[in-house]
């Protein structure tokens, strides 16, 4: 696709790509050479962790941003979406569920009890994300519909509710009142927790949130704002909130890097050259998130195991070097007949 085709929005391409990176930094942080190999892991490990972790909720941001922006027919939609979404996750799964049954983590046994819960639910840790983007996918219709026929001001107010959820959630622990409201069986609040509201939120912020001559002082108030939601948690966890709420998707600070980073990559300038380089990697994601734990493991990590560097720094160059090596491995089956149902390209 050429870069000069105008209605194309190469920032949801920065976005993409920028995301892909971030969940690369994410994963490298919970192999166990970096605890073995780094020096400074603790604090280190949490400011990455949540750094990241806010940029992964953008790839929901993203799917909200374009399908709900522009709803399609729901049955010629899903059909596509299973084909070049769903068959790509069902092949990586079983390669990785016989890598570990020849590796003898899995027994021939349990592969084959695990290989029809594929469709069920995800057998590599790291596909969550597929299973409830998906999820999103099922309730687009019906969430489009009210979309299109809601006000601006209407849909603050149920943004605004599931921030006030948010908030709620760094309390709950100490009073049971909160709890009740909040908690995962019978609590009112409950449908708030979906990470459907991500999407809504993109949604948002691409048709209602545009900054004219997006500047320094529009850029210093988004980073000083995202510098708080990467810190706050780490003063939270000192005040008592338990470490699962925290690391949870479901809570403010993560909201707000997300808010963040969809914001100033949503209003940066990108030139032709950059545009065309965003383009084609974020062409290559979607195949990138799949293999990226099979290169980190078999091909990047045996040439890092023994280095001791600080965890802020290999931790990112490690995610920089599976990435590139994973990206010319999709590239590469990229070129092959029906490649679409592999890697999705």
């Amino acid at each position: 696709m050429p870069v000069s085709e105008k209605d194309r929005l190469y920032w949801i391409d920065a976005i993409r790509s920028f995301a892909c990176l971030c969940v690369l930094v994410m994963h490298s942080l919970v192999d166990p050479h970096v605890f073995k190999a780094c020096t400074g892991v603790m604090a280190n490990h949490a400011y990455l962790f949540i750094a990241t972790g806010g940029a992964s909720v953008l790839f929901f941001m993203i799917s909200g941003a374009l399908v709900l922006y522009r709803p399609k027919p729901a049955l010629p939609f899903f059909k596509r979406r299973l084909l070049r979404i769903g068959v790509p996750v069902v092949i990586w799964s079983v390669v990785q569920l016989l890598i570990k049954v020849f590796s003898g983590e899995l027994g021939w046994s349990e592969f084959w009890w695990r290989v029809p819960q594929i469709a069920l639910s995800a057998q590599v840790g790291q596909y969550w994300f597929i299973y409830v983007l998906f999820g999103i996918y099922l309730m687009t219709p019906v969430v489009a519909w009210w979309l299109e026929r809601c006000s601006r001001r209407e849909l603050e107010l149920y943004l605004g509710i599931w921030g006030v959820m948010l908030v709620l959630r760094y309390f709950a622990h100490v009073f049971p009142a909160v709890d009740v409201m909040v908690n995962t069986e019978s609590g009112y609040l409950y449908h708030f927790f979906s990470y459907l509201w991500f999407a809504i939120l993109g949604y948002y912020l691409r048709r209602y949130v545009n900054i004219p001559n997006f500047g320094l002082k529009h850029l210093a108030v988004l980073l000083v704002t995202l510098a708080v939601a990467i810190t706050a948690p780490l003063w939270l966890r000192r005040l008592g909130v338990p470490y699962p709420v925290l690391a949870s998707r479901a809570t403010l600070h993560f909201a707000l890097a997300g808010t963040c980073y969809f914001l100033i990559l949503k209003h940066l300038h990108y030139g032709p050259r950059m545009c065309r380089w965003l383009y084609i990697f974020a062409q290559h994601t979607f195949g990138i998130y799949l293999i990226h734990i099979l290169v980190r493991k078999f091909v990047v990590w045996p040439f890092f195991r023994d280095c001791v560097i600080n965890v802020a720094v290999m931790v990112p160059v490690v995610a920089v070097v599976v990435a590139a090596v994973s990206f010319l491995v999709v590239h590469l089956i990229s070129k092959l007949p029906g490649s679409k149902y592999i890697v999705g390209v």
